[in-house]
């Protein structure tokens, strides 16, 4: 962070000077209009986004000739979830089948992104949502109203021993990270663009908290399908009076939420 002085301009004015680098980046000149934001916690934005429209942000990913399908699938999560709007893939030679099918297979898993440009050598990604629309609170109640019946169910499923029932719950916890996702890359969109505060209506403090709640959740779900892949393992007539009540108690529905047995 860098420290100015504010300096005085007559008798009323203030002013203060703003940094080499900045300016040669975006292009400032004299005469230039510049944006002026004040934000609730007392900061002061300058932008030289007069229209308030988000940042395009595009990321190149260059495919090397031993990229691996797996790590390939995390570095798109990763530029998803970074914020970039545009996802540029090229290849000096044809794309491997493999990577394709990892493209698809991120297209199918995020929400947003779609598949607007596709060659031999080159695929072009592009968000079609707006993150102005995304009601953030609704999707925190989503993700908990999901994680909540993954939890029932994963105890119900290992009581009796129902493996269709599991799978079903593993299914769920993908869109658990789905939304999770999404959540993410909103914050870190906000926190790149101050502006999106005014458009979405939220401060910094505030996505941050939804995002913090988000991560106790997803964490919460993922640990609803260790107990789903348990089904099928585990032999119930090999577990314990004890154990098999609390499994019970803790599906019972008429039991208040606070005196639950969790597992």
């Amino acid at each position: 962070m860098q420290i100015r002085k504010v300096q005085t301009s007559g008798n009323s004015s203030f002013s203060l000077s703003l940094p080499k680098e900045w300016i040669e980046t975006y292009e400032v000149h004299k005469n230039r209009p510049v944006g002026v934001i004040f934000k609730d916690n007392g900061d002061l934005l300058i932008t030289t986004n007069l229209n308030g429209n988000s940042i395009c942000r595009t990321k190149l990913l260059e495919i090397r000739p031993d990229e691996n399908p797996t790590l390939f699938f995390r570095k798109l999560i990763g530029v998803y979830i970074s914020g970039y709007n545009r996802i540029e893939i090229r290849s000096d030679k044809p794309i491997p089948i493999s990577l394709i099918h990892e493209v698809r297979n991120f297209i199918d898993l995020v929400i947003g992104f779609e598949i607007v440009e596709e060659t031999t050598d080159k695929i072009f990604l592009c968000d079609l949502i707006s993150p102005y629309d995304i009601p953030v609170e609704k999707l925190i109640r989503r993700m908990y109203n999901i994680a909540k019946d993954m939890q029932t169910n994963s105890s119900r499923a290992l009581f009796d021993n129902n493996k269709s029932q599991a799978y079903n719950i593993i299914e769920c916890d993908q869109e658990v990270d789905r939304i999770y996702w999404l959540l993410a890359r909103l914050t870190n969109m906000i926190i790149e663009n101050l502006d999106l505060c005014n458009k979405t209506r939220l401060s910094i403090d505030e996505i941050i908290h939804y995002y913090q709640v988000g991560t106790i959740i997803e964490r919460f779900a993922d640990n609803t399908v260790l107990i789903a892949k348990c089904v099928g393992k585990l032999d119930m007539d090999h577990v314990s009076n004890d154990t098999q009540l609390i499994i019970q108690k803790s599906l019972d529905p008429h039991l208040p939420t606070h005196k639950r047995i969790r597992l």
